[in-house]
């Protein structure tokens, strides 16, 4: 049984879509045996691992299926097994969908992260219902044995009761032996990932969805360096550290950490694209496109120099993607620009993120969760959120800068 699971469920988020992807009565797939049936689609769902995108990821190689991990002060960490318990997963319907609504749930999974590299690793190939989806929820989550699936999941695993996460490997720090390690946690923790657009499902073709986890990350400081990981253990000096980056190591495609959202004059208009701000937007079939009521519209109804908020990501080509446009009243124009991402450069006084370049200026607000930070503070690879405007010369200011 153990064997069944990681295999057919070796995902942490993709399989929190793909399992739960059944049908609106919270049947099962099988994922052996993915029939289509009426009114179905078949959707092949496939999560990758990867190392940080900034500097931080100084090495990250495969060896032999393990995961091993180096900084600049020469400390190397080598990751062996890296599981994680799911206790519920829930996938939701978009509320615009004509078929209505509905939550499939299932779990508890335990998953076993995939740690040999290469090419994302197909975990579902099954048959769902056509239509739209927009989100899953999933928990990190304790398994416990006063819960029958939990108690036989536990049996049939090994996995340690009362514990979400384990990690196994060795740990070689720069002034000490190599030493075998187990970091162990008990993250109770919903997390959320949004389709952005709505996932599609249709007969036309085959879906395929993927998910990475930022395993890299899970074990350094701000500035890259690694820790030893029974330090983070519960009542360790790191135990928060380790898992506020565990939380934030998950990224969905089309999840909202390439999200661009403009407002302003549309400065000109093609058969499927829109330029405000200067950034020019793809429209899709998928497009919602709305008036000043809410009410729907169509494309072909927006003209130049119509005011509108575009909400959309940059996809995996360098594309913007709009996913909705709403048209505003004409003394609504502010020139906003909100970008979601990860840094891509730093060259003081500017940033980009997502392939978008703001200027930081003296009273640029930069911050994470709790205190003040400046643009030196600041990696490429970091996720942030910025807000700003384009200044009458046609400059982005950055007027906030989160780090996530």
């Amino acid at each position: 049984m153990k064997t069944s699971i990681r295999s057919a469920i070796a995902l942490l988020l993709s399989l929190a879509v793909g399992v739960l992807m059944t049908a609106c009565d919270s049947s099962t797939l099988d994922a052996n045996n993915p029939t289509v049936g009426d009114n179905e689609a078949p959707v092949t769902l496939s999560f990758t691992t990867a190392a940080s995108v900034g500097p931080s990821a100084l090495m990250g190689r495969t060896m032999g299926g393990a995961l091993a991990l180096s900084d600049a002060s020469g400390s190397t960490l080598t990751l062996d097994r890296v599981e994680i318990a799911i206790g519920e997963i829930e996938f939701e319907r978009d509320d615009r969908d004509a078929s209505g609504r509905s939550d499939i749930e299932q779990g508890p999974l335990l998953v076993d992260l995939p740690l040999d590299g290469g090419p994302p690793a197909v975990v579902v190939e099954a048959s769902v219902p056509e239509g739209l989806w927009k989100e899953v929820k999933f928990e990190v989550e304790q398994l416990e044995r006063d819960d029958d699936d939990e108690a036989a999941l536990l049996d049939e695993t090994g996995f340690p009761e009362g514990f979400s996460i384990r990690v196994e490997g060795t740990w070689t720090p720069d002034d000490g032996p190599e030493r075998s390690f187990v970091y162990l946690s008990d993250l109770d923790e919903e997390q959320e990932l949004e389709f952005r657009p709505s996932l599609e499902v249709t007969g036309a073709a085959p879906k395929r969805v993927e998910f990475v986890v930022d395993i890299d990350s899970w074990f350094r400081t701000s500035d890259g360096t690694l820790i030893d990981p029974e330090e983070g253990n519960e009542d360790g000096r790191f135990e928060d550290l380790v898992e506020d980056n565990i939380k934030r190591s998950i990224v969905a495609e089309g999840d909202e950490a390439n999200e661009v959202d403009m407002d302003g004059r549309i400065e000109a208009l093609g058969s499927n694209s829109l330029t405000v701000n200067g950034f020019t937007f793809l429209v899709t079939d998928r497009t919602e496109v709305e008036g000043e009521d809410d009410r729907p519209l169509s494309f072909s109804d927006l003209q130049e120099g119509d005011v509108v908020e575009v909400e959309g990501y940059r996809d995996r080509n360098g594309d913007l993607i709009a996913y909705e446009i709403e048209r505003e009243d004409d003394d609504d124009d502010a020139n906003e620009v909100e970008v979601k991402g990860f840094i891509d450069s730093i060259s003081a006084p500017e940033l980009t993120v997502s392939g978008i370049t703001f200027t930081v200026t003296s009273e640029t607000e930069i911050e994470d969760d709790d205190r003040d930070l400046t643009l030196a503070d600041l990696q490429v690879g970091d996720r942030v959120e910025v807000e700003g405007y384009r200044n009458r010369d046609g400059i982005l200011i950055a007027e906030e800068i989160e780090l996530e």
